[in-house]
Order: C-alpha cells, then structure tokens, then sequence
C-alpha cells in the first residue's frame, strides 16, 4: 500500500525527504527553487506548469514515489474543482501502491487544507 502526506511550511529540505522515503520523482511548481544538492541522488526532476499536467503525470506513471513540491501562490490560483480532482487522482495512486508526498511551500493555504 502507497503513502500519501500533506505538509505545509515556509520551507524544506528536499535531501532529506529523499533520504527519508526514496523518492524517486520531484515534480515542482513555479516559484520553487532548489538546491544543487539534489544532484547526488537518483531522482527525475520535472517542472509542473498546470495541475492537469500533475494529474497526468501521476496517472501514466503509476507505482512511483513522488514528492510533489507546490509554491503556495500557485496553489491558491487552482479552482476548487481542480484539486478535487487532483486529490482523487493522488488517492487512487496511492491505492495503487505509490507513495505521494505534497508539499505546499509557503504561507498557509485555503486550498492546502482540502487536501489533507
């Protein structure tokens, strides 16, 4: 069974959630900078431009790990609607044996809290 948590803080230490779950895939939004130290692991990095560009993502690449790290400016901008949709995608990922873990960068968000 997959694993799917939602965190949402001012920053991260995106080497230690690596070393933490194994994460195998970054997916990360606009305004989200991250350090060179990342290059000494095996991970796919890969920039989110749209939430259904996520959801596809995360549907053709079943039974991956992903740390999915969203600045909270962009978050707040997705309709109600297109969260819905992407936590259920994310739910049914993690049925399927992935292992998710949102992290919403910035300040505390509306739209943060439906997803947990």
């Amino acid at each position: 069974m997959g694993y799917f948590k939602v965190v949402n803080r001012e920053n991260i230490h995106i080497n230690e959630e690596i070393e933490k779950y194994g994460i195998t895939r970054a997916l990360i939004s606009d305004g989200v900078r991250i350090d060179r130290g990342i290059l000494n692991y095996s991970i796919k990095i890969q920039r989110i431009l749209t939430p259904y560009q996520l959801e596809r993502i995360i549907i053709e690449n079943s039974m991956e790990r992903y740390i999915i790290i969203i600045s909270s400016f962009i978050f707040d901008s997705w309709s109600m609607n297109v969260i819905d949709d992407l936590h259920t995608v994310i739910d049914k990922s993690v049925y399927n044996g992935s292992t998710v873990i949102l992290e919403i960068i910035g300040k505390e968000t509306v739209n943060g809290n439906i997803m947990v």
